[in-house]
């Protein structure tokens, strides 16, 4: 082991440990307000009312007013206006989001900021209501926007460093902040310390913060099993990757392998031995399974799970998103990601035909994966390639030149886990079958 590898190792022992994911629930029955003294007193206290003229032509509407540092914020629901051209036609559609404006003498406000729409909430127009923020911890805070109509009666929540900022649909913001949905049409949360409240009405619930335990690698497993793989199949997973591991890894007696949706993604991967994430769209992949689904993936990586990514999912370790579960110290070295389709030459070093079961030199199925650079995160160790690219592809105007030669495969450490990020498929190549049992013994280890 390297000296460089042994400092990123004793780095990231101390800087990479898992944050409390600060998830709330609803704790026992709904009663009467007027029966829990201390809550019935802290709505009483709640300020809900128009500190500015509210605008009438956005139906601004349920003003919720809180300090944070020495500024007023006021949260509200208003229907924001979209405009699109098709044909030189402009149509107009309103959906439902929350704005703030913030003051710090009570006089002087700023102008409207959309803080919150769309994503997993919802884009109607009932999507935003009644938005209420909390400060969890210093510094940390939560926003509550319900959602009603057609049946629905749910609160979506939304956490954020940046009280103005709780993700905007095309931001990827369930990704960086979507945390839960609560079964009730929460118009209030309070709190006095330890004790919080979810009100609705003339009712009220008690509110549970809960951390999910770290995720543990499997102690029992089924008669003639030795690794679980948990193979995430929802939104953002797409073409043949998903069938074409399920098949190539079935063929392996002692795997086992379990197709986990996002809420399975979401409730953590305790019990398996490696995560694997196919090709399709990244940013999607990210959304969908959201803050808490990326934070547990994470989790498990560090705790010493396996992680596998192909095309998607290798852009998903990444450190270099926003929206990356932050596993892979890598970034890419252009926005201009979609470079094309193509059969392309690649070759693999000794460790990488070893590891991986790859001959020396091939062809593989290549469709817009990404190519990877260090994205130097001093918490995270460097990642070693495995396997290279020796011709490209450079469509889309995609730079040229700087494929060739570039890490198609590589393998990375978080923790006490590993990760393989692969830019090709070699599971949709023939001839190629094994290297997906190959990638999965060697994070499995």
């Amino acid at each position: 082991m390297t000296k460089h590898l042994l400092l990123c190792l004793l780095v990231s022992a101390s800087a990479l440990q898992a944050q409390p994911l600060h998830i709330p629930v609803i704790d026992g029955d709904w009663s009467p307000l007027a029966s829990q003294e201390t809550a019935r007193d802290l709505v009483e206290k709640t300020d809900h009312r128009w500190p500015f003229e509210a605008d009438k032509k956005s139906k601004a509407r349920e003003p919720f007013v809180i300090k944070i540092g020495a500024a007023q914020h006021v949260y509200y629901s208003a229907d924001k206006p979209l405009t699109s051209t098709v044909k030189g036609k402009s149509t107009t559609r309103y959906v439902g989001a929350v704005y703030a404006r913030t003051s710090f003498d009570g006089k002087v406000w700023t102008k409207p900021a959309t803080v919150a729409w769309g994503g997993h909430a919802g884009e109607d127009v009932d999507s935003a209501g009644h938005p209420c923020v909390v400060e969890v911890k210093p510094g940390l805070y939560y926003l509550f926007r319900t959602q009603t109509g057609e049946g629905k009666a749910t609160t979506s929540v939304y956490s954020s460093h940046d009280p103005l900022d709780f993700g905007l649909f095309g931001n990827y913001a369930d990704a960086q902040h979507y945390v839960t949905a609560l079964p009730a049409v929460i118009e209030q949360v309070v709190h006095q310390g330890d004790e919080w409240f979810a009100v609705r009405g003339d009712k009220v619930a008690r509110l549970r913060w809960n951390d999910p335990s770290l995720p543990a690698r499997p102690t029992k497993r089924p008669s003639g099993i030795n690794i679980r793989v948990a193979l995430y199949d929802d939104a953002g997973s797409a073409g043949q990757g998903i069938p074409k591991v399920t098949e190539q890894l079935g063929k392996c007696p002692d795997i086992e392998v379990t197709k986990l949706n996002r809420d399975g993604i979401r409730a953590g991967l305790d019990g398996y031995d490696v995560v694997i994430f196919t090709g399709g769209t990244s940013g999607r992949q990210a959304n969908t399974i959201g803050l808490v689904g990326r934070e547990q993936v994470r989790r498990f990586v560090e705790a010493g799970g396996g992680y596998v990514g192909i095309c998607a999912g290798a852009y998903l370790a990444c450190d270099g998103f926003s929206w990356g579960i932050k596993v892979l110290d890598a970034k890419t070295p252009s926005p201009k990601w979609e470079r094309g389709i193509a059969e392309l030459k690649i070759e693999s070093n000794d460790e990488g035909q070893k590891l991986l079961g790859l001959p020396k030199d091939t062809l593989v199925k290549y469709h817009n994966g990404p190519l990877l650079v260090p994205a130097n995160n001093a918490a995270i160790p460097d990642f070693e390639p495995l396997t290279y690219f020796r011709t490209e592809v450079a469509k889309n105007g995609s730079p040229e030149g700087i494929m060739v030669n570039s890490p198609a495969v590589v393998q990375g450490q978080f923790g006490a886990g590993r990760v393989i990020a692969c830019s090709p498929h070699p599971e949709q190549t023939t001839g190629l079958d094994n290297w997906i049992e190959h990638a999965v013994r060697s994070v499995a280890k």
